[in-house]
């Protein structure tokens, strides 16, 4: 039945909401398109006033050809390579940005659970993530969109984070903590797991230290993200029902924890 609803909220919501953002994209791209041209303009107004002065400053004609040639190949290299919304005012790139963020993403995750919340901007403590001893070692690492929350009564915390160790990249993906106030069942914990890495066939590591169970998904590709230079909404779609599988998992692992508990207690 969640799978059913889940379908239909990505068919009558999701999907709407891909193609509103769609059009956004092809006026940023109409918008970069134009101002491009008009910027090739005032380039070759430029070059043509720089011609001249470096003629006035060179010491011979043919070594002010030369600097001449140097630098017009360079600009006009970086124009021709420059996508057409590094043309486009910032404030609508990152509006573009923000409806996706909030109304793709934070939207899904309201859906999926109300009790869960969407933190664009998140930062776990690097003691945390040297607790999880999922990482190490490691010397520095970055976090993306980040989800905070309690399932069952305890407290959840999912993010997508990059680790380095010195120059090399060592993991990318998602990092999970869950938080108990009791003793973990194990054994059914890591079967729920075993479902889990099948479900979405990815590499799941795990960690399990006092009350916390700690997990690391890994994705070598950036998740979430959409593009400005071409449609990636099939590719959004996956992103999101690998974060619902994930959160399907994480309910299995809590409602197992929570029985065990009920069960102890009676």
């Amino acid at each position: 039945m969640e799978e059913i609803k889940f379908n239909e909220y990505i068919e009558n919501e999701l999907k709407p909401n891909l193609e509103e953002l769609s059009n956004l994209r092809k006026e940023i791209r109409r918008a970069g398109i134009i101002n491009k041209f008009k910027f090739s303009i005032l380039l070759i107004l430029g070059l043509f006033f720089t011609y001249w002065e470096i003629q006035s400053e060179a010491e011979t004609q043919l070594q002010g050809e030369n600097i001449f040639l140097v630098v017009g190949f360079i600009c006009i290299l970086l124009f021709a390579y420059a996508k057409p919304h590094s043309f486009v005012a910032n404030k609508k790139i990152n509006g573009f940005k923000s409806k996706f963020k909030f109304k793709i993403i934070g939207n899904t995750i309201r859906f999926i659970d109300p009790n869960l919340k969407y933190k664009p901007i998140f930062k776990t403590g690097k003691q945390q993530i040297n607790k999880s001893e999922l990482f190490n070692p490691f010397t520095e690492y970055r976090e993306d969109d980040g989800i905070i929350g309690e399932l069952g009564g305890y407290k959840i915390q999912i993010s997508e984070i990059h680790v380095m160790n010195g120059l090399k990249r060592t993991f990318d993906g998602l990092f999970i903590k869950i938080k108990f106030n009791n003793e973990i069942n194990k054994d059914r914990l890591l079967e729920i797991i075993n479902g889990l890495r099948n479900t979405i066939n990815l590499p799941i590591i795990t960690s399990l230290q006092n009350d916390c169970v700690y997990l690391s998904v890994e994705h070598k590709s950036a998740l979430f993200e959409i593009s400005l230079i071409e449609s990636n909404d099939e590719q959004i779609i996956k992103d999101i029902g690998l974060l619902h599988s994930i959160l399907v998992g994480i309910r299995e692992i809590i409602k197992c924890q929570s029985e065990k508990f009920t069960k102890s207690a009676i």
